[in-house]
């Protein structure tokens, strides 16, 4: 018994689930379509690593959500964690082997989808694939997933019941991603800002709002993927890249945007947990 007991039980169970199978399913054909259809407008197969990108920003911590939200609070509700921890297991094991569980589809997601990602290019673009950018696209975009499953599974462990994690979950996708992107208008952390500014009577600068944006997971996350384009961005109007002063700020650094994916990760399973200890489970 233990964490790779719980694990890999949940693992084994979550492979015979449709939803789980759809959802990984979901990732490969994602990032195989933007391949397949952008090898025959751009050389460069790095080109189409750019829109996967978004795709990765905008649509999969929704996957991810929906991998998520259901596995802590659904084994409460059903009182399938009666059984688990009756092994015996600690709350500790077992929401260390969910994390691991859960973490584990999302890793093997994102590396197959990106593997036939290369395997598309490889066949596809004029230009061949470079191993070493896709590499660190793929560890970027785990790192970047993986922080999300720990926000959603911090979210399942916390809450009592389903309905109230999918709420939850949503709220927070919405908060991490269109809000701080600023897809929706006046509902955005630019105008959050602006107001906290107009209130205390100063001035948020530009530099002061890169900041603020890049202390939340899809701009670290930007910021950790930016290597892979840097040669290349001359290439594609639509792949800005940041000036030698910007590259100065302490959000421009990699070991910054690193320590705020991380940061986000430990904090919420730290939270998960320490409310999940506080559970009735009978």
């Amino acid at each position: 018994m233990g964490v790779y007991t719980v694990a890999r039980d949940d693992f084994k169970n979550g492979a015979k689930s449709y939803l789980i199978v759809g959802i990984v399913t979901a990732f490969l054909g994602l990032t195989a379509f933007t391949f397949a259809s952008e090898s025959s407008i751009y050389e460069y197969p790095v080109r189409a690593l750019w829109d996967v990108q978004k795709a990765v920003i905008l649509v999969e911590p929704i996957l991810v959500a929906a991998l998520c939200y259901q596995a802590i609070v659904g084994d409460r509700t059903s009182g399938r964690i009666k059984f688990t921890m009756g092994l015996p297991n600690t709350r500790a094991e077992y929401f260390a082997g969910k994390v691991l569980a859960r973490g584990g589809f999302v890793i093997a997601a994102t590396v197959g989808s990106l593997v036939l990602g290369y395997v598309i290019s490889a066949v596809a673009f004029t230009k061949p694939p470079n191993v070493l950018r896709f590499a660190l696209f793929t560890g970027s975009t785990a790192l970047f997933l993986v922080t999300f499953t720990s926000i959603f599974m911090a979210i399942s462990a916390s809450v009592d019941s389903q309905p109230a994690a999918m709420l939850a979950s949503f709220g927070a996708y919405f908060v991490l991603v269109p809000f701080v992107l600023g897809v929706a208008p006046y509902m955005n952390l630019e105008t959050l800002l602006g107001a906290i500014g107009d209130t205390t009577g100063t001035s948020v600068t530009q530099s002061t709002e890169r900041l603020v944006k890049s202390l939340t997971p899809y701009p670290a996350y930007g910021g950790i993927v930016e290597p892979v384009f840097a040669t290349v961005a001359e290439r594609y109007e639509y792949i800005p890249q940041p000036s030698p002063s910007e590259r100065q700020r302490l959000h421009a650094k990699t070991w910054f945007d690193l320590l705020s994916l991380v940061g986000w990760s430990l904090v919420s399973l730290l939270f998960g947990y320490l409310s999940f200890r506080e559970k009735d489970l009978t």
